[in-house]
């Protein structure tokens, strides 16, 4: 780290996220610290303890996920990933289980190569995941 340390891509990131976990005047603050949403104690204290545990975003795509977004910005629970990723893991995303394998339906209907609207709607008919899949 010869540069600036706040020149730094991930420095912005990183202060993003305090701002979200630790400032209830910050606009995602309700999203984040309002929930219970924490940052590692040593990554919080140290910039450059949070970006060898996290490593360098691999490009301009790629914004900081938690795994388990019941868990907050702690070690083993944070990737970098695209939008897509992050899209995938919301809360609001129905995920099912089928041939022992779990995800969203989006992740089924390009795993199945079948119609996202397909999936959904049959599930929302009431068909279980396998029937939803075409595989009962």
């Amino acid at each position: 780290m010869s540069q600036n340390i706040t020149s730094y891509p991930e420095w912005s990131i990183w202060r993003g996220i305090k701002s979200r976990c630790e400032v209830p005047s910050s606009s995602n603050y309700k999203h984040y610290g309002g929930k219970g949403v924490k940052l590692h104690p040593a990554w919080r204290k140290d910039f450059r303890a949070f970006l060898a545990a996290v490593g360098s975003r691999p490009s301009k795509k790629h914004s900081l996920d938690r795994i388990d977004n019941a868990q907050g910005y702690v070690p083993g629970n944070v990737r970098w990933a695209t939008r897509s990723q992050q899209l995938r893991n919301t809360s609001v995303n129905r995920r099912i289980t089928a041939m022992g394998r779990t995800g969203c339906i989006a992740d089924w209907a390009e795993w199945m190569k079948l119609p996202y609207q397909r999936i959904y709607m049959r599930l929302y008919r009431g068909a279980t995941p396998e029937e939803a899949l075409g595989l009962a």
